[in-house]
């Protein structure tokens, strides 16, 4: 095992808490159904925010070949942690899962859950330059990542802001773009 598999499998642990914290909410949702319907913004926003776990670790390939310190990994590490936390707010506790409506779940808890997937971008951008010498797998091609980036961000901080569904919708509908788009123009690797 190399330095880049072993720090790979430490980070996929805080993705599987917060896949698992995800998951178990659409259980605790299920369950409920009859007593608490769901909220289909919620909905479409639990599914946006699993695929971006996914993409997390996809997205890690990128750092197979860089020289690892205890450093680097740290950042790394505390990259992912925003995920994590942002996985926790989701969906509501199980404590409360049967009190709590899942449409005042989503904006109470949604301010700071979107502010911590703006943080985690945030975060992955710089550690992306700060570990791939301000390349990457971009080539030449910095400024539209890092464009893409900043318009991502910006979205995240005015759902964050927002109460309406309306922009919610909006927002959700260009972050799905913005993602699709992204994965399509730069998530392509060879593995071997």
């Amino acid at each position: 095992m190399d330095h880049f598999e072993y720090i790979t499998m430490v980070v996929s642990f805080v993705t599987a808490f917060a896949v698992s914290q995800v998951l178990s909410g659409w259980g605790r949702q299920f369950a409920l159904r009859e007593t608490q319907p769901p909220y289909a913004l919620h909905t479409a926003s639990s599914v946006l925010f699993l695929v971006t776990l996914v993409q997390s670790i996809w997205g890690s390939w990128i750092y197979r070949d860089v020289p690892w310190t205890f450093g680097t990994f740290l950042v790394y590490f505390a990259s992912t942690l925003p995920l994590a936390g942002a996985a926790v707010l989701i969906h509501p506790p199980a404590a409360s899962a049967e009190s709590t409506s899942i449409r005042a779940h989503y904006f109470s808890s949604g301010r700071a859950a979107y502010l911590l997937i703006a943080i985690w971008i945030v975060m992955a951008g710089w550690l992306e330059w700060l570990l791939t010498d301000h390349l990457g797998r971009f080539g030449e091609n910095t400024i539209e990542p890092l464009a893409i980036r900043a318009l991502t961000a910006t979205i995240l901080t005015i759902q964050s802001a927002s109460r309406n569904p309306k922009v919610h919708w909006t927002g959700l509908t260009l972050l799905g773009a913005i993602f699709g788009y992204f994965a399509l123009r730069f998530g392509e690797f060879s593995p071997a």
